[in-house]
C-alpha cells in the first residue's frame, strides 16, 4: 500500500502523516494536502473532521487510555479525566488524560496511576508536530484545531513528570527538536536543550526555525 497519513493512532502512523504532508507540499499538491489534512484532524480528534472512522485506535482503547471507548481519539480531547479501574494501581483516582496519545502511551501498559513509562509519546510527536508545521505553512489551522492538541499533547507529558516526579517523561533533551517547535509555535517555553540535535524525521530546528513565529 502507499504512504497512509495518521492512519492509526500510533507512532508510526504519525511520523507517515509528516512524510505525507511534507511530498504533498513538494508537489504543491493540494488534493494530497487535503488529504493529509483531514487525517491530521481525525487523530488531533476535530469533531468535525471528515475522517473520523477510518483510523485504527483498537490497541489505545483495549488497555483503556480512550476517553470513550465508543468513540476514540488518538489525542484525548481538552478536559478528558478518568477513573483508575478496579485491580490497577492507583484503582479509584481519577487523573488527567488530555493530551494523551492513547496508542503511544499503552505501549508502557494498562491506564494505571501513575502510568507505566514509555518513551513512545515522543516517536509519535516526532511525526505529528513536524506535520503541523507544514500544514500550517500550507494554510491549515493545524495548531489550533481540536483545542491545540499539537500544544495538549506536550502539557499532558509534563504533567507526568511534575505529578509523577520522574523527569524522564520530560527531560528536555528527548525530542528536542519537537519542543523547540512547540516552543516557537505557542510561545511556551518548555524545557530543552541549549543546542538542538538531530532527530528521527527532523533536526536542528533551533537553527532552521530559530526565528520563525507562526
Amino acid at each position: 500500500r502507499g504512504i497512509e497519513p495518521f492512519h492509526s493512532g500510533s507512532n508510526s502512523a504519525a511520523q507517515e502523516g509528516f512524510v505525507h504532508a511534507a511530498v504533498a507540499a513538494y508537489l504543491a499538491d493540494r488534493k494530497a494536502l487535503d488529504r493529509s489534512w483531514d487525517a491530521f484532524r481525525t487523530y488531533a480528534c476535530d469533531p468535525a473532521a471528515p475522517r473520523r472512522g477510518r483510523i485504527d485506535l483498537g490497541k489505545g482503547v483495549e488497555t483503556g487510555w480512550s476517553h470513550d471507548d465508543a468513540s476514540p481519539c488518538a489525542v484525548n480531547p481538552k478536559g478528558t479525566t478518568k477513573r483508575v479501574p478496579r485491580g490497577r494501581p492507583g484503582a479509584g483516582r481519577t487523573v488527567r488524560l488530555d493530551g494523551a496519545i492513547i496508542n503511544d502511551m499503552r505501549r508502557g501498559g494498562d491506564y494505571q496511576w501513575p502510568p507505566g513509562f514509555t518513551q513512545y509519546p515522543w516517536v509519535g510527536l516526532e511525526g505529528f508536530v513536524p506535520a503541523a508545521v507544514i500544514l500550517h505553512r500550507s494554510g491549515y489551522p493545524a495548531f489550533d484545531v481540536a483545542d491545540r492538541a499539537v500544544l495538549r499533547t506536550l502539557e499532558y507529558l509534563w504533567y507526568l513528570r511534575v505529578q509523577t516526579g520522574r523527569e524522564v517523561w520530560f527531560d528536555g533533551t528527548r525530542a528536542d527538536e519537537i519542543v523547540f517547535l512547540v516552543n516557537r509555535a505557542y510561545g511556551v517555553s518548555f524545557p530543552v536543550v541549549d543546542v538542538v540535535r538531530a532527530g528521527r524525521l527532523v533536526g536542528y530546528t533551533d537553527w532552521s526555525h530559530m526565528t520563525w513565529r507562526r
